[in-house]
């Protein structure tokens, strides 16, 4: 108590309190240079002159390098012109006092992954807000290159953050499915419920399931699952899965194919070795046969992938689906005339199959072979077979364009976009038609539905790069000083 008294009675206390609150109420000195300065930067940021900018700004550091808030601002500024370690400079002290905003943190993010520095990347993706966050994360590539333990535990956390979100309830259901079915595939038809994209995901896991209950043996179970994800562009998962598939059952000549295929999909080139493997355990094996051939043909063994699928055919002479992929192949040598028998006799064999018809006139568009004919014809054929199928609907739009029916064409793709409102290939197909008869805004949204419904990087690639040429935006507004 006699403590307080003193304290209360004090002048030097109560100059020293006094002292404080004129610091914290003025922080910075007043230097008619700083005001100068700070009105050239904000000048030359409405100008887009961001080096006048940046200089005005560095000047003002100078004066003040305790001042943390300008970091920010040079930062951002460094990263938008690519000077990467002046950015970190700049945004790493705030950043570690934990001034740094969360526009700050996000630049930071984005300097860190075009470093390769992915998991310092995620640990700081993780502070920001969930919609930042969970934007971040679902918009950026880089991040699957997170290591799949680390990645697993972000989603578990991303996923109590960002319940809506439908690629993370998609993710996490690939994460749970193999594990715990019910909970993974109920993650997966919630995905399914928000994002219509994902029903083809579960009308395959559900297939792989229901075949899985029809045998028992724990290697066939994981092989059908490893295939599902194979077919998902799930290839990290699919790797984990197959190893275990072949650790059970080594002599499962299938699970080392598809194990193959996914540690080549992954970029490791003993995938070969597996599928070698699979075929010298059972030369009868077609799927071993297909999938070996199909890496001979990205690695431009025509002819080799060629021999594969011949042999696929001896032992199965009835199956169309081996006469489509002949035809493909003898196609990208160049040999249309014998390519098209080989999918017309895939139409003999099969002639109420409407996949049949598809590849038919898919070949016919990509080759310009007998388009008003055949190409025409084969499109007509898919459309009676499946008349709800979207896919029918964006192969006949694409035959008519091509034969120069623009308004026709665009008509079937929009039918195609009523029947599967995720279809990025015929929101791309109306966004180039649309730019080429200079409907840009109509385009700009095309293609950026493209952009976020694709599931294949050429369909994004090629809708990025249109949105970048014709209607190119700026990502960042940056900080007023």
């Amino acid at each position: 108590m006699d403590l307080m008294k003193f304290i209360e009675k004090s002048l030097g206390f109560r100059l020293l309190i006094l002292g404080i609150l004129l610091i914290l109420l003025n922080p910075f000195p007043v230097d008619g240079r700083d005001w100068e300065d700070s009105s050239i930067a904000r000048k030359a940021q409405y100008e887009h002159l961001y080096q006048v900018q940046t200089e005005a700004l560095g000047r003002i550091f100078n004066r003040h390098p305790w001042r943390q808030d300008l970091n920010e601002s040079l930062g951002i500024r460094a990263f938008l012109q690519k000077n990467y370690e002046e950015a970190l400079a700049y945004l790493m002290p705030p950043y570690h006092s934990g001034l740094l905003s969360d526009h700050g943190k996000y630049t930071l993010v984005l300097i860190l992954l075009e470093q390769g520095r992915v998991v310092d990347a995620s640990q700081i993706l993780m502070q920001l807000n969930p919609v930042t966050a969970c934007q971040v994360y679902s918009t950026n590539p880089v991040l699957k290159k997170i290591p799949l333990e680390e990645r697993v535990n972000i989603l578990r956390i991303l996923v109590e953050r960002c319940p809506g979100n439908p690629d993370f309830l998609y993710q996490w259901g690939l994460y749970q499915i193999v594990d715990n079915y019910e909970e993974g595939i109920s993650y997966i038809r919630n995905a399914a419920q928000i994002h219509p994209g994902y029903h083809s995901a579960v009308n395959l896991i559900e297939q792989a399931q229901a075949l899985s209950l029809l045998e028992r043996a724990p290697a066939y179970r994981l092989t059908l699952f490893g295939r599902s994800y194979l077919n998902l562009g799930e290839y990290e998962l699919a790797q984990r899965v197959l190893e275990k598939a072949v650790h059970l059952q080594p002599d499962y000549s299938e699970a080392w194919a598809f194990l193959g295929e996914a540690k080549l999909q992954m970029g490791d080139g003993s995938g070969k070795d597996d599928l070698e493997k699979a075929i010298a355990q059972n030369p009868q094996s077609v799927m071993s046969r297909v999938l070996f051939s199909l890496y001979l043909s990205r690695m431009g063994e025509l002819d080799l992938a060629i021999d594969e699928m011949r042999k696929v055919i001896e032992i199965e002479p009835h199956q169309s689906i081996w006469y489509l992929e002949m035809g493909r192949l003898t196609a990208q040598k160049g040999n249309l005339f014998d390519a098209y028998t080989f999918y017309e006799r895939a139409s003999q064999l099969d002639p109420d199959n409407p996949l049949v018809w598809k590849a038919l006139a898919k070949f016919c568009v990509t080759y310009h072979f007998d388009l008003s004919g055949r190409g025409l014809y084969s499109a007509r054929m898919a459309l009676k077979l499946a008349p709800k199928d979207a896919e029918s609907y964006k192969v006949m739009g694409d035959v008519l364009y091509n034969l120069g029916d623009l308004a026709t064409a665009e008509r079937f793709w929009a039918v195609s976009l009523k029947l599967n409102p995720s279809y990025a290939e015929a929101y791309l197909a109306l966004g180039q038609l649309y730019l080429q008869e200079n409907r840009l805004k109509e385009s700009r949204q095309m293609l950026k539905n493209a952009e976020s419904f694709a599931s294949q990087d050429e369909i994004r690639s090629l809708a990025v790069k249109l949105l970048e040429r014709y209607f190119s935006e700026s990502v960042f507004t940056g900080n007023t000083p």
